[in-house]
């Protein structure tokens, strides 16, 4: 990734999360009287703080996906590896909310991380379209796993009950931001292929002409 990629990804990010930020907390504001997030103030501040989040888990996950690549050779027991983190965080958010919520309570909860898991599986098939076969499973797991481990903090499920509203427009502005991030993703990555491409291209022509 070149220096004018990583900007791209970096300051487009930000964009996108104070953007739908400060659409929900207006939106928000403009039904109901109150905002989602707060005053003004604050909205901002959140607006900033969700795709910072979500730009460190996805450099998390590209270290993550690196170092487990050099471990685990075969692709097949990688994306096994993947599916089984993907269970386990899936299982541990629900056992989380059965354990605090019941009846209405607890299916708009775990509503959640199942409309979230759908969501990653059309992501993944979408990423699928711009790439190859095989980037479905790490698409999945990156929108799935990485965005419900960036949102538990903010469901605050041990702490105290925090509103349903305020936990979905938070896990959408984490959506939306990996969704840019990771659709993208081979874009930033062949900005920097292509200039390898043409140094080595140079670097042939000059070669022929001394020959």
């Amino acid at each position: 990734m070149t220096l004018k990629s990583l900007f791209k990804w970096y300051f487009s990010t930000l964009l996108i999360g104070a953007s739908v930020t400060c659409i929900l907390g207006l939106v928000s504001y403009w039904i109901t009287g109150s905002s989602l997030f707060g005053p003004v103030n604050l909205l901002i501040l959140t607006g900033l703080l969700l795709p910072s989040i979500t730009q460190l888990g996805f450099f998390s996950y590209l270290v993550f996906n690196w170092l487990s690549m050099g471990l685990v050779r075969n692709q097949k027991t990688f994306n096994t590896i993947q599916l089984l983190f993907l269970l386990v965080v899936f299982g541990c958010v629900v056992y989380l909310n059965v354990n605090k919520y019941n009846g209405t309570d607890l299916w708009m909860h775990l509503s959640i991380p199942m409309i979230l898991l759908v969501v990653s599986v059309i992501i993944g098939k979408q990423k699928v379209r711009f790439t190859q076969k095989a980037a479905f499973i790490p698409t999945l797991f990156f929108m799935f796993t990485v965005t419900m481990l960036e949102a538990i903090p903010t469901m605050n499920i041990k702490d105290g009950e925090v509103p349903i509203s305020s936990i979905a427009s938070t896990v959408f502005v984490l959506v939306a931001c990996n969704t840019w991030q990771i659709l993208n993703l081979q874009r930033w990555t062949r900005a920097r292929k292509d200039e390898k491409s043409n140094e080595n291209q140079l670097l042939a022509n000059k070669q022929k002409k001394k020959s």
